[in-house]
């Protein structure tokens, strides 16, 4: 009786014909995108499906920036305070104690509310008589001897304004908020939407930077001769701006002016001409950008005024495959992006004695253009 077993040649073909069906799987996977992964979120690449334009919803942009530099003492500036000579508004010593008790309830939340938001800060913590995070940001200020220094503490600033602003809620005014001194005397305050702003760039940029998670492409480039640089490319750039304004609906972050110090903008729009190159090599694109502007600090939340933008235009030429599918670019613009990023997550506001700004933030309500800044 002849055994049923299969011959070894029978066995090693059909393991052959395995082989080659997982290979012409593996062949036609299609390959990562390595764009996607360093994004961390998935990306349409396809040119045909990318909308021309796109504008953020009214409640995801980013709040604008209440500039603190620190050549004007950052955080330590009285802004609210223009009877003041300049310089006096970040050199004056904050009141001591005896000094608030002497004032009149009245008096002492005028005075209080318009104190520097580092001073606020210290006044809520209890701290007349040290005032430490005012005298820290005075130190930094001391220490900088050049205005590369400065420059170096504002892009810390604008880093953490930048993230904060892409991940919160613009905050409100708070107005009667109490505090109690140690020894029992109490004051009622106003804490202004830019105390809160101020307060947040400054311990996101300054104080925990590192904790701060990023996505990011691209990296600052010094120089035509910086051969190191690897300046975020235009098909990376119109893949993740497209994508994010129009189909997630989200701001990120770009340093918009290269030739100039590290100057951190949201996104909030776009709009982009596309043509086909005669020779067919590519498409010639125009795109206009929109980011936050900056403005002087306020009181009060700018609220619709978060909406104005100001524009940058950029001009490039970008490359697809057979079926549409972005591959690659060159720019045509000099001036342009060098990197861009977004935040992934933000760290809690629990270290370095900053856990009472969680009490100090509340979020503003869009407010109509009537009821707004001015």
């Amino acid at each position: 009786m002849r055994s049923r077993k299969s011959s070894p040649s029978k066995w090693l073909f059909v393991g052959a014909l395995i082989t080659l069906s997982v290979g012409g799987y593996a062949k036609f996977k299609p390959a990562p995108d390595p764009l996607a992964k360093a994004w961390g979120m998935s990306l349409e690449r396809n040119l045909d499906r990318l909308p021309e334009e796109g504008t953020l919803d009214e409640k995801n942009f980013p709040w604008a920036d209440a500039r603190f530099p620190f050549a004007e003492g950052s955080i330590a500036n009285r802004y609210q305070r223009e009877d003041l000579p300049k310089e006096d508004r970040f050199t004056r010593r904050g009141l001591r104690l005896d000094e608030i008790k002497a004032l009149s309830p009245a008096s002492r939340t005028e005075e209080l509310s318009k104190h520097a938001p580092s001073e606020i800060f210290d006044l809520v913590r209890g701290y007349t008589a040290t005032y430490p995070l005012t005298n820290e940001i005075r130190r930094l200020m001391a220490k900088a001897k050049s205005a590369r220094d400065l420059a170096e503490l504002d892009e810390k600033m604008s880093f953490g304004w930048a993230a904060a602003a892409t991940s919160m809620e613009e905050p409100a005014l708070r107005t009667n908020y109490k505090i109690r001194f140690p020894e029992g005397t109490e004051a009622t305050l106003s804490i202004g939407s830019a105390d809160v702003k101020g307060l947040a760039a400054y311990y996101y940029g300054v104080k925990v930077p590192n904790l701060v998670k990023i996505a990011k492409v691209g990296s600052r480039c010094h120089g035509a001769n910086d051969f190191s640089c690897h300046g975020i490319d235009p098909a990376s750039f119109h893949v993740l701006l497209t994508n994010m304004i129009k189909r997630s609906g989200k701001s990120f972050v770009a340093d918009i002016d290269p030739s100039a110090a590290i100057d951190y903008r949201p996104i909030v729009g776009y709009t982009t001409a596309v043509r086909a190159e005669d020779d067919g090599s590519g498409y010639a694109v125009t795109t206009t950008v929109r980011y936050a502007k900056r403005r002087l600090p306020s009181a009060k939340p700018y609220g619709f005024f978060n909406l104005d933008s100001e524009n940058e235009t950029y001009k490039y030429v970008l490359e697809t495959d057979k079926s549409h599918e972005i591959t690659g670019g060159r720019w045509l613009s000099e001036r342009r992006p060098e990197f861009v990023w977004r935040v992934k997550e933000l760290p809690h506001v629990d270290h370095d004695g900053f856990g009472v700004l969680k009490d100090l933030y509340q979020e503003a309500p869009l407010l109509s253009p009537a009821l707004s800044m001015f």
